[in-house]
């Protein structure tokens, strides 16, 4: 069950609150173009899923003060999303920040994903004993620039995704980093690899991972336990959150270990309201228990959909199996990788390699590292590549070596091209 009573009581509130509103008709006229009722259909914890979901292209839709239901007083800052996915960037109203997190640090770095999220870290609270330095903020041109101003500065803690800590670890030098005593990072699934890599660039760090969105903010921690069981394992705090395995298609409520779309709820007053988001990223329910830190469950997040993970030729391609499948082969062990499906019925697989190693291989090593690939990637949990190549389920497969691929705020590693 994912919804307590306090939940269901506190979805209530916020469901009134939309409906009744004097200053914003997006929620009344999304539910009665669907046939939502609130009050008639929302009586217990299995009805939360009548509740129709909120799409990020609805949000694209409207105009941000048409779906503002707090006052302009009340807002402080405006954000909006990256684009990164392909989308047309949101306008996204925040009040002062609502936040159970701290930044790390007496002097830390924040490195730059948008400029607002540059705004939003350098205002958050700080843990650190005042008084204490302002955070200083990259510059966004020159990693090694950045790296010489970091020295300078002094800088003790880092804030920012993995891909600009590796963007940043190069050009520090080891006594740099051996001076990092904390890293906050956040802003694309986290693996045991990848989490080892940064352990390994600042070992002396003590590593806080954290998940969310733009439009949400991070609401998904980790407790201590958590942080050496698995990356991409987190908590959320129910008083703020309701947080939903669900069917993409349905909406409906995975079970547990069952995977699903994350769909969350602010049960807050917010200046939108975000009710039922869809968040477009995977998981799955790993602990419907308590955790012995007294979070109610746990829950892992397992790729984006339709990014991560992408349905093709009547099976599934998962960046977390290419991922397994290449370092499994020597020659692609801790190899990066983008995979790109081209073509509708009869696709066409191109996956590009960067490898540990730069440099072409030989021929015949690219060829033996095709197959390898095509004989242990599974699209189903019985099927291969190979034998959906066998079957003439997709139309080519290709394998194309890089020297590495441009930093980005999120690796998108799987894209389909019609």
């Amino acid at each position: 069950m994912y919804a307590t009573s306090e939940q269901v009581s506190k979805l209530n509130a916020v469901l009134h609150r939309v409906l009744e509103s004097p200053r914003s008709n997006f929620y009344r006229e999304k539910y009665l173009h669907e046939g939502f009722d609130a009050p008639r259909d929302i009586r217990s914890a299995k009805d939360v899923s009548r509740v129709p979901r909120l799409t990020r292209s609805e949000l694209a839709a409207v105009s941000p003060l048409d779906r503002l239901y707090t006052d302009l007083g009340e807002v402080s800052h405006v954000l909006y999303t990256s684009g990164t996915s392909g989308e047309a960037p949101i306008l996204i109203f925040r009040q002062p920040l609502r936040s159970r997190y701290g930044i790390p640090g007496e002097r830390p770095l924040i490195l730059s994903v948008n400029n607002h999220i540059d705004v939003w870290y350098a205002d958050a609270p700080r843990l650190a004993a005042e008084p204490h330095p302002p955070p200083i903020i990259q510059y966004a041109a020159s990693a090694a620039l950045t790296a010489r101003l970091a020295e300078r500065y002094g800088v003790d803690a880092l804030v920012g995704p993995p891909v600009k800590l590796q963007w940043l670890r190069e050009h520090l030098s080891p006594e740099a980093r051996q001076r990092i005593n904390a890293v906050f990072t956040y802003g694309e699934r986290f693996t045991d690899g990848v989490v080892q890599s940064i352990r390994a660039a600042f070992p002396n760090a003590a590593i806080s991972i954290r998940f969310g969105s733009t439009e949400l903010g991070l609401f998904g921690y980790q407790c201590p336990a958590l942080q050496f069981r698995s990356a991409g394992c987190y908590h959320v705090r129910p008083d703020d959150h309701l947080l939903e395995i669900t069917d993409p298609d349905s909406g409906s409520w995975r079970e547990s270990g069952e995977e699903g779309e994350i769909v969350v709820t602010e049960l807050f007053e917010s200046p939108h309201q975000f009710i039922r988001y869809r968040t477009g990223d995977a998981g799955r329910m790993v602990n419907p228990e308590p955790c012995a830190c007294g979070a109610p469950f746990t829950f892992e997040v397992t790729g984006r959909i339709a990014y991560d993970i992408i349905k093709v030729a009547g099976g599934m391609l998962r960046s977390d199996e290419i991922e397994r499948v290449l370092g499994e082969i020597p020659e692609t062990r801790g190899a990066d990788f983008r995979a790109v499906i081209r073509g509708g019925e009869k696709p066409v697989l191109v996956i590009h390699i960067a490898a540990a190693t730069p440099g072409t291989p030989h021929p015949a090593i690219s060829q033996n590292v095709r197959s390898e690939i095509a004989r242990r990637l599974f699209l189903t949990p019985t099927k291969t590549l190979a034998d959906f190549l066998a079957e003439g389920r997709f139309s080519g497969f290709e394998i194309q070596f890089a020297s590495g691929f441009p930093p980005s705020g999120k690796a998108q590693r799987l894209r389909h091209e019609s």
